[in-house]
């Protein structure tokens, strides 16, 4: 969990600008499909810098309230400095359990959270909790099976040149069945035995070109804890020598070459009655 907190910490101020705005509009089509209402009461998992929170207060209006809960400091002081007033945030490190009493929220989101935490199911089990009967739940999960030729070629080489080689060992996920949380069928089913009904699963594909083995390795490092240990830590000559043998992957994928894909899965479900 060190080497999350550490990433969101360090990408806080470019978060919301990464790859033309792409957490921008994930979260702008979260906030359509939850269609939150005033009044409400709204508890963000994972908030972030919030992009999903903040605009869901404005959309409750100055009746209803946003909660916020984030394990980085860094992106809570960005969600802070452009919160509405009905909007809080809590430091908090999420394990197991959420710290309010039962049918405490009418809507309870996950924006690009989930497979961040340690105890996902777990973490799905306690938003039925925290919902009233009828509450609803979102989410927006990256669908990792649509990865490119490029990016699959990428991770292949940050395994062959970087971390057998590297001091830090950063797992990709808590285990490989996190990575799997954006298959619609592995999240609608986690969702029914957590207690809720009629899951419906969107979906959006968004991708960029890029034109240099550089260029590639500055998009990458913003993906993710994993590749951003890596590679935040290289300077200028390994950063160079690493472009060098990206771009001979890279000749050998034809028009697939520096194809970068990001599909997002959003979810959006009924609270079973107690």
């Amino acid at each position: 969990m060190d080497t999350t907190v550490a990433f969101f910490d360090s990408f806080a101020a470019e978060y919301d600008s990464w790859a033309d705005g792409l957490h921008q509009r994930v979260a702008n089509r979260l906030v359509e499909l939850v269609r939150p209402l005033p009044g409400e009461r709204v508890l963000d998992v994972g908030c972030g810098t919030g992009l999903l929170s903040n605009r869901i207060a404005e959309l409750v209006g100055p009746s209803g309230l946003v909660t916020g809960l984030d394990l980085s400091m860094g992106m809570l002081e960005v969600a802070h400095a452009a919160a509405p007033a009905n909007a809080a945030y809590q430091l908090i490190q999420l394990e197991d359990r959420l710290p309010f009493p039962d049918a405490s929220f009418d809507l309870v989101t996950f924006g690009d959270s989930l497979p961040y935490l340690s105890e996902p199911f777990a973490m799905l089990e306690q938003a039925r909790r925290v919902l009233r009967p009828g509450g609803r739940i979102g989410l927006s999960l990256r669908q990792r099976s649509m990865a490119t030729a490029a990016q699959r070629a990428f991770y292949r080489v940050l395994d062959e040149e970087l971390t057998e080689a590297h001091p830090l060992v950063v797992p990709r996920f808590h285990s490989e069945d996190h990575g799997k949380l954006g298959e619609p069928d592995v999240i609608r089913e986690l969702l029914e035995y957590a207690g809720f009904r009629a899951p419906v699963t969107t979906q959006l594909l968004t991708g960029v070109r890029m034109t240099s083995g550089l260029d590639w390795i500055e998009l990458l490092q913003g993906v993710g804890p994993w590749p951003h240990a890596l590679l935040s830590t290289l300077g200028p000559d390994l950063r160079r020598q690493l472009a060098a043998v990206v771009e001979r992957e890279m000749e050998t994928l034809d028009d697939d070459a520096y194809r970068y894909h990001e599909a997002f899965v959003f979810v959006t479900a009924t609270a079973e009655d107690w």
